[in-house]
């Protein structure tokens, strides 16, 4: 855990699995040592910003590109997907409203093809033909609402990040 405006590390330890209970842990150790904490900045695991409903948390939006890219590729070959890595890239120059906007006008354009459904021959079963696409999107959308905390609260010195 590390106070970005310190450039200093607050605690480290070295965990044989990252849960949200260890974050829990080193969160209170740091609180009872009296750090005051405006702002977690984390990775992304589930329910972590639930944890601590006082504290303002974000989303990594590098995290959150990375995901992205693991589902469409740093190249990817479908247009759906390089106008959606193209989005990508100006998360990172943009505000919440400007984001919203190009990922709504990107669905829009593929929903049809978002929900193209090819059949399995052998079993009889559908399955969506685009579905690291489909992911991608799911991934931004369900992130959506904690991806630009920190533009919300421009007057907060974010301290530790996790």
């Amino acid at each position: 855990m590390r106070a970005s405006n310190l450039k200093k590390n607050l605690l480290w330890y070295e965990v044989k699995h990252e849960t949200n209970q260890k974050y829990k842990e080193g969160i209170d150790l740091l609180l009872e040592k009296g750090w005051k904490i405006k702002m977690l900045i984390a990775d992304g695991k589930p329910g972590l910003g639930r944890l601590f409903p006082a504290i303002v948390f974000q989303h990594c939006q590098f995290h959150l590109f990375q995901i992205v890219t693991r589902y469409i590729s740093k190249k990817p070959k479908l247009l759906a997907g390089k106008e959606l890595r193209e989005i990508m890239f100006r998360m990172k120059e943009t505000d919440r409203e400007s984001f919203d906007y190009w990922i709504e006008q990107w669905h829009k354009r593929w929903k049809t093809f978002l929900s193209e459904k090819t059949e399995n021959i052998a079993t009889g079963t559908k399955v969506f033909t685009h579905q690291r696409i489909r992911q991608a999107y799911t991934a931004i959308i369900c992130t959506m609402p904690f991806i630009f905390t920190c533009h919300r609260w421009k007057t907060m010195i974010p301290l530790p990040i996790l």
